[in-house]
C-alpha cells in the first residue's frame, strides 16, 4: 500500500488530522488495530472542542449536554457554570461515550476521502517511511502518529520523554446506578482526596464513566479502588448501591510528553506528542486543535516549528493551574473560597480556563490565568 501521508491511529485526533488534510486534496491512509472502535477514556470534552467539531461536521445529536463541572472537596462543593465564562460562544460541550465519538468521526473522514484499513502496526522503519502493519507493508510521503499515549513513532525515534513531576495512575470503569446530588444534567463531577481524584461523568442512557486517578500519595496496593473510595467519602455517597458494569481499567504513568513534535517526514499530533493530565478534560481539545492545525500547516508548506510551539503553548497555559490542583490543593482553596474574595474577572477567567478557550492567540484572558495563579491566590486567599 501507498499513501501520500500516513495517519497511524483512528481516534478524534486521527480523524480530525485525516479529514483535514483530505478535504485539502492529499491522498490520506488512516489505520487502526480497532473497528468499530474501543471503548476508551476521555469522554467528557469541553466547550472549545465544538469549534473544530462543528468544522468537521460530526453529528452530536444523542450526547448528553454539559454546562459545568462541579468540585468536591470535604463534603462541600462548587460549580462552575460555562455560561460564567469570559466569551458567550465557549457554553456548551457534550459527554460522549468514545466509541460512538470515534465511530461518528470515522465516517466523517470516510466521507472526505480517508483511505481506512484496520490494521495493527508492527514496525516502523522512520528514515524509509514506511510502516509494516498486519496487512503488509505501508509506503508514505509523511508518517503522523496519532495513536495516543503509547507514542509508537515518538519511542522509534527516542524522543518519548516523562512528564518531569506528574506521575499519576488511574483506573475506572462503566456504572450504572451513580446516585445524583447538587449538579445540573449532564455536569462531570469531580470528588478530590489526600492523594488522588474521582471522576463521575453521565451519559445520555443513565450509565457513568467512573474512575480515580492516583497521585504518589495515593493507594498502591492491590485494591486500589477500595482504598481510594475509603479515604473519599463523597465519592462513596455517589457509589452506594451502583453497579460496576465491566473490569477495571488502569494504566500508569498517564503524562506524557515529547522533545520533539516533528521532524523530517514525521509528525507526533496529540497525545502521541503530549498528554498532561486528565483532571480539567483538556486532552481530546488539545488533539483536535493540534491535530486541525498540523494538517493546514503542513497542507500550506507553513513553519511545523511554529505549530509546534503554538502546541506547546496551549499545554503551558493549563499547566500551571494542573500544578496548583496536585500541590497542597491550592486550585481547590481558591475554587472554594468565599464568593465576595472572587473578583469577577477572576472567576471568569477560571471557567474560561476550564471551557478550554487558549487558543485564540489574539484572546490571552485565560491564557494569563495559569502564569499568574500564585497571585491570584494570594490575593483570593489574602496569603
Amino acid at each position: 500500500m501507498r499513501a501520500e501521508i500516513l495517519v497511524i491511529g483512528a481516534g478524534p485526533t486521527g480523524c480530525t488530522v485525516a479529514t483535514t488534510l483530505a478535504r485539502l486534496g492529499h491522498d490520506v491512509l488512516m489505520i487502526d488495530r480497532d473497528d468499530p472502535p474501543r471503548v476508551a477514556v476521555g469522554e467528557s470534552l469541553i466547550p472549545v472542542c465544538r469549534e473544530v467539531l462543528d468544522d468537521l461536521g460530526v453529528d452530536m445529536t444523542g450526547f448528553l449536554p454539559k454546562h459545568g463541572a462541579v468540585f468536591r472537596w470535604g463534603g462541600r462543593s462548587v460549580r462552575f457554570g460555562f455560561d460564567e465564562g469570559m466569551r458567550p460562544d465557549h457554553v456548551l460541550a457534550w459527554q460522549t461515550p468514545r466509541a460512538e465519538l470515534d465511530r461518528r468521526m470515522r465516517e466523517v473522514a470516510r466521507g472526505a476521502g480517508v483511505r481506512f484499513a484496520q490494521t495493527d502496526v508492527r514496525a516502523v522503519d522512520v528514515p524509509n517511511r514506511t510502516v509494516s502493519t498486519g496487512l503488509g507493508e505501508v509506503e508514505a510521503g509523511f508518517l503522523v502518529d496519532c495513536g495516543g499515549r503509547n507514542q509508537l513513532l515518538g519511542r522509534a525515534l527516542g524522543v518519548r520523554a516523562k512528564h518531569p513531576w506528574l506521575k499519576n495512575a488511574a483506573v475506572g470503569a462503566w456504572h450504572r446506578g451513580v446516585r445524583v446530588q447538587d449538579e445540573e444534567p449532564g455536569d462531570v463531577v469531580i470528588c478530590a482526596y489526600d492523594g488522588g481524584w474521582f471522576w463521575f461523568i453521565p451519559f445520555a442512557d443513565g450509565t457513568w464513566s467512573v474512575g480515580t486517578t492516583l497521585t504518589p500519595r495515593g493507594p498502591t496496593g492491590p485494591d486500589r479502588w477500595a482504598e481510594a473510595l475509603a479515604r473519599c467519602p463523597d465519592a462513596q455517597e455517589r457509589l452506594e448501591g451502583a453497579e460496576r458494569l465491566e473490569p477495571f481499567r488502569g494504566t500508569s504513568d498517564i503524562s506524557v510528553s515529547s522533545t520533539a513534535f516533528h521532524g523530517d517526514g514525521w509528525a507526533l499530533v496529540g497525545d502521541a506528542a503530549t498528554f498532561l493530565d486528565p483532571v480539567f478534560s483538556t486532552g481530546i481539545a488539545l488533539g483536535l486543535f493540534g491535530g486541525r492545525d498540523f494538517a493546514r500547516t503542513w497542507s500550506a508548506g507553513g513553519d511545523l516549528d511554529a505549530w509546534e510551539a503554538r502546541c506547546r503553548a496551549a499545554v503551558q497555559a493549563f499547566e500551571p493551574v494542573v500544578q496548583a490542583w496536585y500541590e497542597g490543593d491550592r486550585f481547590l482553596r481558591v475554587a472554594f473560597a468565599e464568593a465576595e474574595r472572587h473578583q469577577p474577572t477572576v472567576r471568569k477567567a477560571i471557567v474560561s480556563l476550564l471551557a478550554g478557550d487558549v487558543f485564540d492567540p489574539d484572546f490571552t484572558g485565560p491564557r494569563r490565568l495559569g502564569a499568574r495563579f500564585d497571585s491570584i491566590e494570594r490575593m483570593v486567599l489574602g496569603a
